[in-house]
């Protein structure tokens, strides 16, 4: 994250170099180049789940660099079209506060080889996932300036963008198990000992890692306040949203309802779902703070 700053300060320090001799009213330029960074306000995805139990929480954050040209003005007046490239940042929460299940487990979860009854309890279960991407916004610019020094934009456009990591980021919940066996007259154990019955904690290793999507694709809108600073050096405060238009979570509707969200085996022990599989949707639904400084030439 630190290198990709380092990059896009070094960019936009170049061009300010070769255009060193600008001249201080940059209002008539062409070409512009922006950094900019967005803080995320309230939750970053929209997300569906047939599971009331099941509850979640997002944000994102990014920061890039756009490179403009400005092709009609007219009476203060303009309008451009602009690209760049984004390093996004999203961190997604899942929580469930208590779930009771039971399957049929075979014959592969029990030292023994007998079948049986396996039940669950699962409470405070949590799953933090950490997602990146990478970006390509273009979108149009309209830009109206009340003077030399002050002006209102308004941005619309698209933003498809590729995932570039996806991981569990943490887990922590408690579960509690038992076996009920019909052969021995419906007899219940939850030794710990036996088949990793009884309490345990949920651990990193043992969750499935989150099924992403690598491509998604964005609308994005927005719309601010420019001021100039300084020669051909501005700055913007805006807000943006942005709204997806594809799902960013792989979705299985199996999963805690004929899939066991917590499973066992004696080979592998126990193995927990995603509970991002559990989604029927999850979309981009992000309004951010847009801070940026542009360089005109």
């Amino acid at each position: 994250m630190k290198t990709a700053l380092k990059y896009i300060t070094t960019a936009f320090l170049a061009v300010g170099a070769l255009n060193s001799h600008a001249q201080g009213n940059a209002l008539g330029s062409r070409f512009s180049v922006k950094a900019h960074g967005e803080i995320g306000v309230g939750s970053a995805l929209s997300m569906k789940t047939p599971q009331a139990f099941l509850s979640n929480k997002s944000s994102m954050n990014s920061f890039g660099v756009d490179f403009g040209y400005m092709f009609w003005q007219h009476n203060g007046m303009s309008l451009g079209v602009n690209a760049g490239l984004d390093y996004d940042m999203i961190n997604a929460k899942f929580s469930i506060g208590s779930m009771k299940y039971d399957y049929a487990a075979g014959a592969d979860a029990d030292m023994d080889g007998n079948t049986y009854r396996r039940y669950y309890q699962l409470s405070n279960l949590c799953q933090e996932i950490g997602l990146e991407y990478i970006s390509i916004p273009v979108y149009l610019n309209f830009t109206y300036r009340f003077n030399e020094w002050i002006g209102v934009y308004a941005n619309a456009g698209i933003k498809p963008g590729f995932n570039t990591c996806g991981k569990i980021k943490s887990v922590s919940g408690e579960v509690y198990s038992y076996g009920i066996y019909p052969q021995y007259d419906n007899l219940m154990i939850d030794e710990e000992w036996l088949n990793d019955f009884g309490n345990s904690k949920l651990t990193d290793s043992q969750v499935v890692a989150p099924e992403i999507n690598s491509f998604n694709m964005s609308l994005l809108a927005g719309a601010g306040v420019e001021a100039k600073i300084y020669g051909p050096l501005f700055a913007t405060v805006g807000m943006n949203y942005n709204a997806g238009l594809t799902n960013v979570f792989k979705s299985n509707s199996e999963v805690g309802s004929t899939i066991p969200l917590v499973s066992y085996t004696v080979a592998d022990g126990q193995k927990a779902e995603s509970l991002s599989s559990m989604m029927s949707k999850s979309k981009f639904s992000h309004f951010a703070v847009n801070i940026a400084l542009i360089y005109r030439f």
